[in-house]
Formats: structure tokens, C-alpha cells, sequence
């Protein structure tokens, strides 16, 4: 049995029906947090990272001195590698290294908790309590994959007072409370040695300047130096021709080194790039893959280039996703990603949960993407008990809520109840009553209709725990409690409904892929054979019939899109699809996406329709555009889900390419971040004709007399359809990090480009509606993060 406590309760997973309340003395929860121990956390004597002493170095003068410090860097450059290092103990002992990605604030606390101490029974810690332990302990936090503009390294600072903190991004995002760095690539004669050892041979005298001018295109990223030299050691490529591609797109390297991959390795890989982001054991993606010998696939597969390989884990940056998926989309198969995975899951509580979990929650994102709701149902069922254990409660409810929608999407009337049961639980015990009192009802309804009585008897005790208030205190979401009386009767009433669960195991269901009603139970209690008439479906009540004529519903026109023949290498006129909604209730529209046959060949233009709720009669349109990238018919299908019943929505997508090979000219925009001190500039070619050769300018301006400062030009270069090249400017020490100065960059300074559209190739900065920037603690003249 899986128990967590939690306030003024012990909250028990039953084998069938979600979650149980039984009330607990404080004393004794005091009890068990007393009892935490920390585990053995002993500093290291680890050997140094090759080409990273500078950076390692810098790090430990603002650990030392209970600064906070943050690297970012783009994909590539290997920071996970370098925070890694910093939280194995080499640096400082104890330390824990969590990512971030899309996790709340209250997770990422209790993930820090989980990494540093041990408990004789699990125990949800409020938020106040872990910034307490996490403050008193002294340890080094290293956080990773923080995404631009969140406000978790921050609040951590400020949990930590500024000190044991390390962050890592691919934008600054600490805001002034520390030393910001951009991660650089490997210096020269670090990036030879690691192509020299990743090759294997010794280079001869005609290879060696076209290896130093590869290496000077890569930018030292270790990731693309070990693909470079894979490819070059195979013999399918030279260093000359690598260095020419990698000039134009460094990303080039990423399809070359997937195209030369066997099937079993690319099988392998699709797995990786399933959950991307995750570290998996080779155990299970052999599970999940069914592929035999896998470590030796995989051991290539990082000697390649393609993966990383921390310890015995292998996985790929969150950062490849996009770019991998769509070089694998074909292979993806979600009924054996999940039947894998279900094992791994099948104890909440066990070693292989904690493993598989990131995969799993990896997964569930794309099938929600790809609105693949069966699968999303299965998923949820799969994930959210070991959420629950782990103490991850807020994504715990955002994962719930997401099974609540594809529930109703596909008509799991058993899924949707277990979620909204599972969900009004926890509102409950974190005193959102009108939320909790919402969702155990709507429990109830489905469990009554479907005659499963035991589960309904469960949600209905919870409701009378609201009704009839609770002994003990319940812990807000800020750490705070309030105190309720609570009758005899309630605890007469938990008692009884307790010994009334079944004990059918889940998983069992799950992972026999079941969607429908939950199986018998072994309940005292008799159950409503399938099939026989209930008062509830005789005799709908008000509000039922109320919800039923107030459906939502929507219509789309045309039913399909067909495109004129498009030469290859060019792009069609836009073609709309005007989605309106028809019924009684609001339409919510979910993200629209591409799939089908060939979904790289259209592209959606426009989208004003995705994320959008439309009102009875309001409609939305969506533009798609086909973009033909060899001969032939070319077909792909829009999907577009929503929260009416039925089918999920989809539009099917037809177009021929034809043999005249058309170019369209390139587009250059450049879009700029900043943290006061850097601009980050990004230089994109929209169009599909190669940009170059080109000069990207900055120009800073005084704002007070209103004078340029000496311009600055990023070297000539050229960048290919649908490309991009990156540049990091300095800001001059004169403008006090942007304070006395605004900037104008222009993509193409020297108008040596025919572009499409010259209307956006400019920028100007600082935004005039950006907030007005914070003073750093170190400077009180110059702003922090804007």
C-alpha cells in the first residue's frame, strides 16, 4: 500500500478507486519529519573537465563566496555536462541537481528535498517547510533547463539567501541576484583533442587545415565536434565538406550523422528522442524499443555524437527534440512506448517509478500535442500514482486535469471519475473547497452511472469530510494552517466507507490498454450489474439535462484543403479553414498540429484558432500553406481537438510537387534578448534561398547627447533557408547595462542580399513597454535583467 502524509492526513492510494483519507495526529507526522535523515554526501576528488577549467574555476570563487551563478549557452555547448560536474561534490558537498523544464516552483522544492534527505514514511512537505530544511541544510542546489523567463532561480535565491545556488538556461535568467555567464564553446586546443580522440586516427598533413577551419565553424560545441568527427571517421564524409555545411548551418551536422544510422539504431534513438530530456537505463529502452543488445547500440550512438551519457543513462537534450522528431516522426509508435513503460510504473512507490517517471511525463506532453487522447488517458492512469508518491502534487493536478480532458475527448467515463476523484481529493487537502467540492461531485455522478458503488461510496466520504469538517489542522499552500472541528459522524462514516474499497490492482487495468468501466471488484458491497437501469440514467436530474443542452460543438469549412501543383522549393499561395462554434456552450480549442503521410511538406501559416475558447456562433481561421520538398502528391493531415464530444476534428491536406525546382528569395530577421549586459541576437533566414554572404550590425546610441557608439559587425556569413546564426554582443561598460543607451541592430548592413521582405531585418531596443530595469545589489547605478 502507498501512503503519503500530508497535514492532518495519512493519504492512501487504494488499489482500485484513487485516494483515501484517514485523519492522523500532528504529533505524529512531527514525528516522522523529525526522523529525516540526510544522505552521505562527500566531496569528491573528481579529475577536471577537459577545456572547462575556466569556467569550473569561476564557478567555485561564487560558490565560495555564497554568490549565486547562472551559464547559459544554446543547444550544444555542454552545460548539462558542466552542471553535472559542479553537483557531483567536486565543488562542494552536499549537493542536489534537479531540472527544471516545465515543473512548478513547490515541485522543484520538493525534488531538492527528495535529492538531499531520506524519510522512514513519505511525507508531502509544505513549501515553507522545504525552504526551511533546504535553507538549513547548506547544500548546493544546481538547477538546469530552466526556461527563459521563469522566476524559479530567483525565488530559490532568495530561499537560499543568495547562496548554493548554480543555474543553467540558454538565456540569463537571475535577474541581477548573481553573476551571469554565456557558457563559450571549447577553446581551440581543447575542441582538437576531443575531435582527435573522437576520430581515432591521426590526421593527415592535407586534412589538418580543413580540420582546424570544421572546428572553427562548430564553435567548440563538444556535441558537434563528436558527430563531425564520427561522420569523417566513417569515410562519408570529409572535413572539408563538414566545414562548408557547418559554415552555412551548424545543425546540418544533426540530420548527416541521422541519415547514415541503421535501423536499429535509429529505433533506439527514437526512443530517446520520445523522452527527450530524460536519462533512461538501457533496460528499459530495450522495454520500450524491443531491441536486443541495446548498450552496444547505444554505446555508438554517444560515440557518434548523437546522445549523451551520463553514468549508465543515456538520453538526448530537450533541446534536440523538435529537431530529431521530425527526422523520426514515422517511427514513433505510442502503444509500445506505453506498454514499455507500464512495468516500470507498475509500483508507485518502487526504484524503476522514480526511473521511468520523466519518460513518462516526457510522453504524455506528445501525445498531447499530437492529440492522441487514448493515449493521454493511459498515460495519466500510468503516471500520476507515482506523482502522488513522489510528492509532486502540483504537476500531479496539471497531469490530472489533463486526463479529465481526454477522458471526455474519447468517453472514459472510468478514467474521467478516477481523475476527478483524484483531483477534488487533493484540492481538498489543500483547502480549495469550492474546487474540491466541484470534482468529487462530478466523482460521484460517474461512479453512480456506472454502478460502481464502492468507488462512489469513497468520493461521497470525502464529501462529507467537507461537510462535516475535519480534526487537525490543514496546511496551506503558503505553509500556514487553519483549524476545523469535525464531528463523530464523519470519522464513523471514513470508517465504514474504508473497509467497503476493493482491492483490484490498477495497473493490472492499465496496462492491459482497457478504456472503459473498471473491472469487479471483491467490495462487500453488491454493484449494479452493466447494463441494468439506474435512477440516474431513467431519470436525469435538472442539471444533467441542463449540461446535456448546453453541449458545446463546432464545424469546419472546407472539409479538406487541396493545393495547386507547387514546384519544389517553394511555397503555395495560404489556404484557410474556418473552424466556428455551433453549440449551446463555449467551444475550447486545443493546439492545432500536422501529421498524416508527409506533415513536413505544409506548414501552418496562421493559427488564430489553437488555445482559443470560442463563444455559441464565433468562428476562428487557420492558414496552411504546402511547401512541396520532392516531387509528387504530397498528403498530411490537420488535426485540431477540442472539448466537444466525438471525434477529434481532422482535415485531410493534398498537394502535388512538381519537377520545376523554384527558389524563393531569403528573408533576414533578427530577434534580440538581453540581460542589460549581453545582447543575445538571433539572425533567422525566413525564406527558403540561402542569405549570404552578409553582415549582421549593432550600433549603441548615448540617450542623452544622442551620439552613436562605434558600430560593431558580426563577420560575414551566410545562412541557408530556413536557417539561423547566432551572435553574442557585449554591451559597451559606457551605457551601464543599457541604462544610458538604446541599440539598432540590422541583419544585412552592407544590402549585399536580395530579400523578400527588407521591412523586417531591423530591430531596436531596449522595448519601450519592458519594465524599468532593477538595480543589481553589486551596482546600484546599473539595472539588473530587464
Amino acid at each position: 500500500m502507498n501512503t503519503v502524509l500530508y497535514g492532518a492526513w495519512r493519504v492512501v492510494l487504494t488499489a482500485a478507486h484513487g485516494v483515501r483519507l484517514e485523519s492522523v495526529e500532528l504529533h505524529l507526522r512531527a514525528q516522522v519529519l523529525a526522523q529525516m535523515r540526510p544522505f552521505r554526501h562527500s566531496a569528491l576528488a573528481c579529475p577536471p573537465l577537459p577545456g572547462r577549467e575556466a569556467p569550473v574555476a569561476a564557478a567555485r570563487r561564487e560558490i565560495l563566496a555564497h554568490r549565486p551563478v547562472e551559464f547559459h549557452a544554446h543547444c550544444g555547448y555542454g552545460k548539462t555536462t558542466l552542471l553535472r560536474y559542479l553537483a557531483s561534490g567536486t565543488v562542494w558537498a552536499p549537493a542536489a541537481y534537479v531540472r527544471v523544464g516545465a515543473a512548478p516552483l513547490d515541485d522543484v522544492l520538493q525534488a531538492v528535498v527528495d535529492r538531499l534527505y531520506s524519510c522512514s514514511e513519505p511525507v508531502k512537505v509544505t513549501r515553507a517547510e522545504c525552504e526551511q530544511i533546504i535553507r538549513g541544510c547548506h547544500a548546493l542546489v544546481v538547477i538546469d533547463d530552466v526556461p527563459p523567463g521563469s522566476r524559479i532561480p530567483n525565488d530559490l535565491a532568495v530561499v537560499l539567501h543568495g547562496r548554493g545556488l548554480v543555474v543553467g538556461s540558454t538565456q540569463p535568467v537571475l535577474a541581477g541576484l548573481g553573476s551571469s555567464m554565456r557558457l563559450p564553446g571549447l577553446p581551440a586546443d581543447a575542441a582538437f583533442d576531443l575531435y582527435m580522440r573522437s576520430l581515432g586516427r591521426q590526421l593527415g598533413e592535407s586534412e589538418l587545415a580543413d580540420t582546424q577551419r570544421l572546428l572553427a565553424a562548430l564553435d567548440g560545441q563538444p556535441l558537434h565536434i563528436k558527430q563531425a568527427a564520427a561522420l569523417v571517421r566513417a569515410g562519408d564524409f570529409t572535413a572539408s565538406r563538414l566545414a562548408e555545411e557547418a559554415a552555412t548551418d551548424p545543425e546540418a551536422l544533426d540530420r548527416l550523422s541521422l541519415s547514415r544510422l541503421s535501423d536499429v539504431k535509429r529505433r533506439a534513438l527514437t526512443v530517446l528522442t520520445l523522452f527527450a530530456g530524460a536519462l533512461l537505463p538501457a533496460a528499459l529502452v530495450s522495454g520500450i524499443g524491443d531491441i536486443a543488445f541495446v548498450l552496444q547500440y547505444l554505446d555508438q550512438l554517444h560515440r557518434d555524437g548523437v546522445v549523451e551519457h551520463p553514468d549508465d543513462r543515456f538520453g538526448i537534450p530537450v533541446c534536440k527534440k523538435e529537431s530529431y522528431r521530425s527526422q523520426l516522426l514515422e517511427r514513433i509508435d505510442f502503444s509500445a512506448a506505453v506498454r514499455g513503460l507500464a512495468d516500470w510504473l507498475a509500483n508507485p512507490s518502487g526504484p524503476h517509478a522514480a526511473e521511468a517517471l520523466e519518460a513518462a511525463l516526457g510522453l504524455l506532453g506528445f501525445a498531447s500535442e499530437r492529440a492522441e487522447f487514448a493515449v493521454v488517458v493511459r498515460l495519466v492512469r500510468l503516471v500520476e500514482p507515482v506523482l502522488f508518491v513522489m510528492g509532486r502534487w502540483k504537476e500531479w493536478r496539471h497531469v490530472l486535469g489533463q486526463g479529465i480532458e481526454a477522458a471526455q475527448q474519447v468517453g472514459d467515463v472510468s478514467a474521467e471519475a478516477l481523475f476527478a476523484h483524484q483531483k477534488g481529493t487533493v484540492a481538498y487537502c489543500e483547502n480549495r473547497l469550492q474546487e474540491a467540492r466541484d470534482l468529487l461531485e462530478r466523482a460521484v455522478e460517474l461512479r453512480t452511472r456506472l454502478g460502481d458503488q464502492a468507488g462512489s461510496a469513497l468520493s461521497r466520504a470525502h464529501l462529507e469530510l467537507m461537510r462535516s469538517g475535519s480534526d487537525g489542522r490543514l496546511p496551506d499552500s503558503d505553509g500556514q494552517s487553519r483549524h476545523r472541528g469535525r464531528s463523530v459522524k464523519a470519522r464513523a462514516f471514513l470508517a465504514a466507507v474504508a473497509t467497503t474499497a476493493g482491492a483490484v490492482a490498477m495497473v493490472a487495468a492499465v496496462k492491459g490498454m482497457v478504456v472503459g468501466p473498471p473491472p469487479p471488484t471483491t467490495s462487500s458491497v453488491d454493484t449494479v450489474t452493466p447494463g441494468t437501469a439506474h435512477p440516474t440514467d431513467a431519470h436525469p436530474t435538472e442539471t444533467e439535462s441542463t449540461e446535456k443542452r448546453k453541449t458545446p460543438s463546432a464545424d469546419s469549412t472546407p472539409e479538406a484543403l487541396g493545393f495547386t501543383d507547387t514546384p519544389t522549393g517553394t511555397r503555395s499561395d495560404p489556404n484557410t479553414l474556418t473552424l466556428t462554434s455551433t453549440g449551446a456552450a463555449p467551444l475550447n480549442v486545443f493546439k492545432a498540429t500536422l501529421g498524416g503521410g508527409e506533415p513536413q511538406d505544409f506548414e501552418i501559416a496562421t493559427d488564430a484558432c489553437s488555445s482559443k475558447e470560442l463563444a455559441p456562433g464565433e468562428e476562428c481561421r487557420i492558414e496552411v500553406v504546402f511547401r512541396p520538398m520532392t516531387t509528387g502528391r504530397r498528403e498530411a493531415v490537420l488535426t485540431i481537438p477540442d472539448n466537444s464530444p466525438g471525434r477529434v476534428r481532422k482535415v485531410q491536406l493534398s498537394g502535388n510537387g512538381t519537377g520545376t525546382t523554384g527558389t524563393l528569395p531569403p528573408d533576414l530577421n533578427p530577434e534580440v534578448t538581453t540581460d542589460g549586459t549581453t545582447l543575445s541576437i538571433t539572425i533567422q533566414n525566413l525564406g527558403r534561398g540561402a542569405a549570404g554572404p552578409s553582415t549582421t550590425q549593432v550600433v549603441f546610441k548615448d540617450r542623452i547627447t544622442d551620439e552613436d557608439i562605434e558600430p560593431m559587425n558580426k563577420p560575414t556569413v551566410s545562412v541557408r533557408g530556413g536557417g539561423q546564426t547566432n551572435w553574442e554582443v557585449v554591451v559597451p561598460p559606457h551605457c551601464k547595462s543599457l541604462a544610458l543607451c538604446t541599440y539598432h541592430v540590422k541583419a544585412d548592413v552592407e544590402d549585399t542580399v536580395t530579400e523578400a521582405d527588407e521591412a523586417n531585418n531591423n530591430v531596436d531596443g531596449p522595448p519601450p513597454e519592458s519594465p524599468a530595469p532593477r538595480s543589481s545589489p553589486s551596482d546600484t547605478t546599473g539595472p539588473g535583467i530587464p
